[in-house]
């Protein structure tokens, strides 16, 4: 991206900038056009601002200066620090990792009772909606596919496209009278009678029951994943920057000064 005189964004630039995400939202912020272009103009803005502030002088006055510096020593320390991250580990040792993190803190991932059901719905917009609802249910009796009957006559186009399949769900989440008949059903292939809500008139059948407790493994192993990974970044991270912590000599006398000058500083009217 070019504009005024000697400003310009490269494809460094770029990258550059997109460092302040975390890692696994760069290549999605990379590969779309159009959070290119926002981040290149954003940094357009930003360097053209920075030329003026340069000519100005900005950078040489006192605060300023040091604003600079401190900044500066910021970015190269987190440059050293993302150096002694090192390596991801690899698969095996962070499934390892994880898994214990699971078994040590399975409590904190516990769920409520879920259920998974496939439901078949008749609009009460539709004539006769009760009747063909009972006609669908007396079909699924008779041993026809469940799911068939979903995808051919549902009308909530969504689950139809899966054999009338929802997304597992807790109670408090569907409708009083849908969700209650659901959890009423005792084991998995169990159908209700029809079901009367504010939508229409429903068939469900009962796919899976989950008790209340930990939810699994498999469910919960991305987030956990990511707290793995913090933990070994904070880890190293200490190991090369505790031992320069450990060597600091603040000086207290100048503190207690610096810091009571900067009360009295605060007491005096402005200027």
């Amino acid at each position: 991206m070019k504009g005024q005189v000697g400003v310009e964004i490269t494809v460094a630039d770029v990258k550059a900038e997109v460092t302040r995400l975390p890692p696994e939202n760069r290549q999605e912020v990379l590969g779309n056009p159009n959070s290119v272009l926002q981040a290149a103009h954003g940094l357009y803005i930003k360097r053209a601002l920075a030329a003026r502030a340069l000519k100005e002088k900005l950078d040489e006055k006192d605060l300023n200066a040091a604003i600079l510096a401190v900044a500066r020593d910021r970015l190269l320390a987190e440059m050293y620090l993302i150096k002694a991250d090192g390596a991801i580990p690899d698969a095996e040792t962070i499934e390892k990792l994880s898994k214990a993190h699971y078994e040590v803190n399975k409590t904190s991932f516990n769920g409520p009772e879920m259920v998974t059901a496939r439901h078949i719905l008749i609009l009460k917009t539709k004539p006769d909606a009760r009747t063909k609802a009972e006609e669908i249910l007396a079909k699924i009796k008779a041993g026809e596919d469940f799911a068939k009957l979903a995808t051919e006559f549902s009308d909530d186009t969504n689950s139809a496209k899966k054999g009338g399949l929802l997304e597992p769900f807790a109670k408090g989440r569907m409708v009083p009278t849908f969700e209650a008949a659901v959890f009423e059903l005792a084991k998995p292939g169990d159908v209700s009678a029809v079901i009367e809500s504010e939508f229409g008139f429903h068939v469900a059948r009962l796919e899976a029951r989950r008790p209340a407790g930990p939810r699994p493994y498999a469910e919960v192993k991305e987030d956990i994943r990511k707290v793995v990974l913090m933990g070994v970044s904070k880890e190293r991270r200490r190991a090369v920057s505790d031992p320069i912590a450990e060597g600091a000599q603040p000086q207290d006398e100048a503190i207690q000064a610096f810091a009571a000058s900067m009360r009295e500083s605060a007491k005096e009217p402005a200027k």
